[in-house]
C-alpha cells in the first residue's frame, strides 16, 4: 500500500506548495488505512492485515531542523514574488495583508503547531503503536513464561513507548486541550490515539488479575483512569460542527475511553466514580451527536448501553447488604443513558 502511494521513494520533506499538498495527502490516507486495519484488528481480535507490511515502509526521517528549513523556503517564495512584495509595502500597517501573505505570517507565527507535510514519523508512530499493541494484546504474549510485571518482557517494552513518543514531539504540539482542539492537521486524532493505545494496552493487564501481582493490576487500572479522563478533557472542547464532520475520525477511541469509565462508575473508590460518570456523558454526548452523521456512532453507543446493563447485574448479584448502602442502585446508575437513549 505504502509503495503504491510511493512513500518508500520518499526520504525528505518536501518544499514547495505542490509536493507538500501531494505529500500531505498521501500521508494522510496511508495513515486513516493503517489506523482502521489496527483498531479492526484490535477489536476483533483477529491478525491485521498489514501485518508486518507496515514495517517495510520506509517514511522520511525526522530531523529537528525541518521546521527552520521549511519557513526559510516559504519565506524566500514570498520575497521572490514581486506582486506580493508590492501589495504588502503600498499597504498602511492597519489594514491587513492580501489574504496570502496574512496566511504565511500567520504560519510563521505558530511556534507549536504540527504540521501534517512534516515530521512524518511522528504522524505514523501513534498508528504503529497501535498496530504493535493490537499484536501483543491478540497473541500468546500474555501466557508466555515471561509475565509483563517483568522489566524486558514485551509489555515493559510497550509501556514505555508511547509516554516515549508523547514527550519526544511534547514541543511540537499545543499545550492545552483548547489548542489541540484548535489546531489542524489532526492533531487531535494523533492525540486520541495515543491515549487509546495506552487503554488498550493496559486493559489487557487487567484482565490477568488471577494471575498477576495486585499491584501492577492497579496501577493498569490507574494508568487506564487516567488515559481516559485525559481524553474526556479534549474532547469536551469540541464544538458541535466538529463533531459532526470530524466523528469519524475519533469515535472509536471515544469508545474505548467511555468502555473504561463505565467500569469505573462501580468503583468503590467515591472520586473515580464521580469523574468516571462525569468523563462518560461526555463521550455519550459525542457518540449522540455524530450518530446521525456517521453510524458506527450509533452502535458504539448501545455496544456500551449494554456493557453498561451487565455491569449493574454483576454489581446487583455481587453486593452484599453492606456494601449495598454505599453503591448507587442499579436505577441510579442508567441516569447516563437514560439521558439520551431517545436520541440515538
Amino acid at each position: 500500500m505504502g509503495i503504491e502511494l510511493y512513500l518508500h521513494n520518499q526520504r525528505d520533506i518536501p518544499t514547495s506548495e505542490t509536493t507538500r499538498v501531494k505529500f500531505d495527502s498521501k500521508c494522510r490516507t496511508f495513515w486513516n488505512l493503517i489506523h482502521i486495519d489496527s483498531f479492526s484488528a484490535a477489536s476483533a481480535g483477529l491478525p491485521s492485515i498489514l501485518d508486518i507490511k507496515l514495517y517495510n515502509i520506509q517514511l522520511p526521517e525526522y530531523r529537528p531542523d525541518w521546521l527552520p528549513e521549511l519557513e526559510t523556503a516559504i519565506i524566500g517564495e514570498v520575497q521572490e514574488d514581486s506582486d506580493i512584495q508590492e501589495t504588502i509595502s503600498t499597504l498602511p500597517e492597519t489594514i491587513p495583508k492580501d489574504p496570502f501573505a496574512a496566511r504565511i505570517l500567520a504560519k510563521l507565527q505558530e511556534p507549536r503547531r504540527l504540521r501534517g507535510y512534516g515530521p512524518a514519523k511522528y504522524l505514523f508512530e501513534p498508528i504503529e503503536l497501535l498496530f504493535r499493541v493490537s499484536q501483543y494484546i491478540n497473541g500468546n504474549t500474555l501466557e508466555s513464561d515471561k509475565g509483563p510485571s517483568v522489566s524486558t518482557s514485551e509489555f515493559a517494552v510497550l509501556e514505555g513507548q508511547p509516554t516515549t513518543w508523547l514527550k519526544t514531539i511534547s514541543q511540537e504540539i499545543p499545550a492545552t486541550p483548547v489548542e489541540i482542539v484548535e489546531s489542524e492537521d489532526n492533531v487531535v486524532y494523533m492525540v486520541l490515539t495515543h491515549y487509546m493505545t495506552v487503554i488498550k494496552l493496559h486493559r489487557s493487564i487487567i484482565a490477568l488479575e488471577d494471575v498477576v501481582d495486585a499491584s501492577f493490576i492497579d496501577q493498569s487500572r490507574a494508568r487506564c483512569a487516567e488515559a481516559a479522563t485525559k481524553m474526556t478533557e479534549v474532547v469536551e472542547h469540541f464544538s458541535e460542527n466538529d463533531i459532526k464532520y470530524l466523528g469519524h475520525l475519533f469515535v472509536f477511541q471515544v469508545f474505548t475511553g467511555a468502555a473504561i469509565n463505565v467500569t469505573n462508575i462501580f468503583s468503590s473508590d467515591d472520586d473515580m466514580t464521580g469523574n468516571a460518570k462525569r468523563c462518560l456523558n461526555v463521550h455519550l454526548n459525542l457518540l449522540k451527536i455524530s450518530s446521525p452523521h456517521w453510524t458506527v456512532s450509533a452502535r458504539l453507543y448501545f455496544i456500551l448501553q449494554n456493557l453498561y446493563s451487565a455491569q449493574v447485574t454483576v454489581h446487583t448479584q455481587s453486593d452484599s447488604s453492606a456494601s449495598a448502602s454505599t453503591v448507587a442502585t442499579p436505577q441510579d446508575r442508567s441516569g447516563p443513558f437514560r439521558l439520551g437513549s431517545s436520541g440515538i
